[in-house]
């Protein structure tokens, strides 16, 4: 049996804790594929980045899908410890094992159109398990983070971070966060 989970990559939000526009209409595409779909679950994803916040980017966006786009609070998993794209698929799928260890995975991964090419090559690694089909959604996202991805080198410091990490082990990728990855390192 699979578990069908539609996860929502988070963005950010804005200074008065409202979602941005991208984390907006993710969560949007997000909570019609796990309609569209018939998902098991619901996933949000995000740290609370910041004290004047009550809530996690994760708990802002459960919230969100829970009341604007009517997900059963018991549907919607929180994924509360990753700070970006690396975090959120070692994150996700430790807390999916938790949950469901036994269980294979149908997982729908939904981000922003200028995330796609990272998100896709980080989730295809960290998920790389014969037991697991992933698929990706995109929103059309916002210009300005479109232009700011062309510069981003996160992917390269990914694989470079990756070198010796062998695709879907999960211990050794939260292993090697731990050790080199600068938001996580302890």
């Amino acid at each position: 049996m699979k578990i069908k989970i539609s996860l929502c990559l988070s963005h950010k939000l804005e200074s008065n804790a409202n979602l941005s526009n991208d984390s907006h209409l993710r969560l949007k595409k997000t909570s019609e594929i796990f309609f569209h779909k018939n998902c098991d679950f619901l996933m949000t994803t995000g740290w609370k980045y910041e004290n004047k916040f009550e809530h996690s980017l994760a708990g802002y966006m459960a919230i969100a899908a829970n009341e604007k786009f009517g997900v059963p609070p018991k549907k919607i998993l929180k994924e509360e410890r990753s700070k970006d794209t690396v975090g959120e698929a070692v994150f996700s799928k430790l807390l999916i094992s938790e949950l469901f260890p036994d269980l294979g995975l149908e997982l729908f991964v939904i981000t922003s159109d200028w995330h796609l090419k990272r998100a896709q090559e980080i989730f295809e690694f960290i998920y790389a398990d014969e037991n697991i089909n992933l698929s990706f959604e995109t929103i059309p996202g916002g210009e300005l983070e479109a232009a700011e991805e062309v510069n981003n080198i996160s992917l390269e410091l990914f694989r470079s971070m990756m070198t010796n990490c062998k695709a879907g082990n999960t211990i050794m990728a939260l292993d090697v966060l731990k050790k080199r990855h600068k938001l996580y390192k302890q």
